[in-house]
């Protein structure tokens, strides 16, 4: 981590469409990228095929579709206090 520039922490509300009892929070740095995140959503609810991320709501406009892409490339700001992150729906 440098210190001039710290590491950004933000909670990720994970909302999957029509399964409600399967939503979640996650803490992750800025830094995590879109394939990282589909591959917790696995991890965190088994054999998930074709998984989609859409930043704010659900729509194709805001699918973040660039699996390489970080979060903070995405426009996803954070704080580099982990016990005080922003949260993202």
């Amino acid at each position: 981590m440098n210190v001039d520039n710290p590491e950004e922490y933000v909670t990720l509300s994970m909302k999957l469409i029509d399964w409600s009892h399967m939503d979640f929070k996650i803490t992750l740095p800025t830094s995590t990228s879109i394939q990282t995140l589909k591959d917790i959503i696995k991890q965190h609810h088994g054999s998930i095929v074709g998984i989609i991320i859409c930043k704010n709501n659900y729509e194709e406009k805001n699918e973040l579709r660039d699996a390489r892409l970080t979060l903070k490339d995405c426009g996803i700001r954070g704080s580099s206090d982990q016990s005080n992150t922003p949260c993202v729906v």
